[in-house]
């Protein structure tokens, strides 16, 4: 059997064939539900946590590009603690921050964008489910096998005036990934 490409890292589009695959390679994948840790003026460091990823083998392809969708349901809670009447601020909010890195067969892995979700409540106490999605369209991958991941690589706390004490939490309820790969040729 002969193969289509002398390398799975072809970039001389011309020695691609026309019986080379011309339909669409979809995949998807369930991610995690997960208790994000937020750092707090005490402890603030950070690990960063993995939430969602797909593989796709898009060998077939001469000049192939992938849509990425990722999809998830948050959660915020917070529990705010006051003495007196003093009027609540909010300095800054929750940040969290998602990022979408590609990486290939041979470990090399090309962190491709960023997103931030932030949310902050003034109420004594909050509890908040919401939508956090992305959509990316990777349009340089080499023909090869690609992992797609989705992971969490920041949290910052909310920064309260008027408080006291205050608690947050935020939870990923449910996430996925979906891979819409063609040949742009």
């Amino acid at each position: 059997m002969t193969s289509l490409y002398t390398s799975s890292k072809v970039k001389n589009k011309d020695l691609c064939r026309p019986q080379v695959y011309k339909g669409i390679i979809s995949v998807c994948n369930e991610g995690s539900a997960l208790e994000v840790p937020i750092p707090s003026v005490s402890n603030q460091s950070f690990q960063s946590i993995p939430i969602a990823s797909a593989d796709i083998d898009i060998t077939c392809f001469c000049s192939p590009k992938v849509k990425i969708d990722f999809n998830s349901i948050v959660n915020y809670q917070s529990l705010l603690i006051i003495t007196g009447t003093p009027v609540i601020r909010i300095f800054t909010p929750l940040r969290v921050t998602f990022q979408l890195s590609r990486t290939n067969d041979s470990g090399s892995k090309v962190l491709l964008n960023s997103w931030t979700y932030s949310y902050s409540s003034s109420a004594l106490t909050s509890n908040t489910n919401g939508n956090f999605t992305f959509t990316y369209c990777d349009k340089n991958p080499c023909p090869g096998c690609y992992s797609y991941s989705v992971e969490i690589i920041r949290a910052n706390y909310s920064l309260f005036g008027g408080v006291n004490t205050s608690v947050e939490n935020f939870s990923i309820i449910s996430s996925n990934i979906s891979l819409l790969a063609f040949d742009s040729q």
